[in-house]
């Protein structure tokens, strides 16, 4: 039987990289659920023997089946000329597709990426080099400057690369939120203004995080959208990653189908059952991606309000018509209390936990979210309020400018 089940799915492989991948009477979208799940796996030493002695009618466009395999699993995205490192102890199909999912395939004779600081850096260096040429080349000439469009690109020039400069050197945060602070603290007091005799008094934020299994104090999406916090996605690459870093929650993109959930659940199957306990004690924090997380999406997923911001960030995108928001809020609550995770897993994600917490809890972050759940709900609220700071500060010119006349 397990000869019989090898050369059905060599035969498939093969027949997907040719483009004819034709079963009459099998449904192809059930076929690969099957081949997915955990109890129908089959070792992938068992499927290179068959392959090896399989006849084929050119022999000299024999492909590895590593790379068959990896062609199938990207429904035909990947290149199939052997660009991919071979990795040597593959258990089976569901062990390659949790590397791909994970982005630990490597290309072959891949070019070293420069850093992402290296770039800042360089980017710093250019602009302050034309930053100084500019001024260099403006206040050392005599000639004087006429034409409307040069006057335009001298005051415009030492703004954007100014602005280039704040950005990659990471200022441009720092001042951004000054200016969503003093924004907010006006507009908060004007609201307690008009709501007199409302006091807010923010709770306590707990500085122990219960087990990652049980409910935690962990902010939901929705109230992370409130308060402010970006999202920065990984990409497609790596899907099944999330985690919070440098004041910005990071989350791959997660393609919700109909076979979806049973991939998402087999592969946890897999990383519990067999990658767990081939961990050393000396693993990267990260190591368990797909368990951190289900930890994460169990904890911050409580509303079909979650999921529609998850979409909206980019972290969930559907392409199936017949899965509703309700459904998929289910999958992410689902208890697993079978769930395990190494001590380091554990103190990283209680400690994003703690980080995140915090962050949405402080006094700015609470009244942001207050004022964009409670005001900011509408379009028309929203221009309403501009169309108010414009007028005032109008009327404000206006003042000072007959002040000015009558002196």
């Amino acid at each position: 039987m397990l000869v019989i089940d090898g050369c059905f799915l060599v035969e498939l492989l093969l027949k997907h990289n040719d483009g004819s991948l034709t079963f009459p009477g099998i449904d192809i979208y059930k076929l690969n659920h099957d081949l997915m799940l955990i109890e129908n796996q089959m070792p992938f030493s068992v499927l290179k023997l068959i392959y090896q002695n399989t006849d084929l009618v050119e022999q000299d466009q024999r492909f590895r089946l590593f790379d068959l395999a990896i062609n199938y699993l990207h429904n035909g995205e990947k290149s199939i000329d052997g660009v991919y490192k071979e990795v040597g102890n593959v258990d089976h199909l569901l062990h390659l597709l949790y590397m791909c999912r994970l982005n630990r395939v490597q290309l072959k004779n891949a070019p070293l990426r420069m850093k992402p600081w290296l770039y800042r850096l360089l980017y710093i260096l250019i602009a302050t080099l034309f930053l100084v040429i500019f001024f260099t080349n403006r206040y050392y000439r005599e000639e004087p400057i006429h034409d409307l469009w040069k006057k335009i690109l001298l005051l415009s020039t030492p703004s954007l690369i100014i602005i280039i400069i704040l950005r990659e050197s990471g200022m441009m945060f720092y001042l951004w939120k000054g200016i969503s602070f003093l924004f907010v603290g006006i507009f908060y007091l004007i609201v307690i203004w008009v709501e007199a005799g409302t006091k807010y008094t923010a709770k306590s934020v707990k500085t122990n995080c219960p087990l990652i299994h049980g409910l935690t104090q962990t902010p939901t999406v929705t109230e992370i959208t409130y308060s402010g916090i970006n999202w920065s996605g990984i990409g497609h690459t790596v899907t099944y990653k999330m985690f919070f870093k440098s004041n910005k929650m990071h989350a791959g993109l997660m393609l919700i189908n109909d076979n979806s959930f049973s991939e998402f659940e087999n592969l946890l199957f897999y990383e519990q059952i067999y990658f767990l306990p081939r961990l050393s004690e000396n693993e990267e924090n990260d190591a368990l991606y797909i368990s951190t997380y289900v930890v994460y999406m169990r904890n911050m997923v409580k509303t079909e309000s979650d999921v529609f911001f998850l979409r909206k960030h980019g972290v969930l995108k559907s392409t199936s018509s017949f899965m509703e928001d309700k459904e998929i809020t289910s999958f992410f609550c689902k208890q697993r209390p079978w769930l395990v995770l190494t001590k380091l897993n554990q103190k990283n994600i209680r400690s994003q936990f703690r980080s995140l917490e915090k962050f949405c809890s402080s006094g700015h972050r609470k009244r942001k979210a207050k004022l964009r759940k409670d005001y900011f709900v509408s379009t028309l609220v929203i221009f309403a309020f501009l169309g108010f700071i414009i007028v005032t500060a109008l009327t404000v010119i206006q003042t000072v400018y007959a002040v000015r006349q009558a002196n």
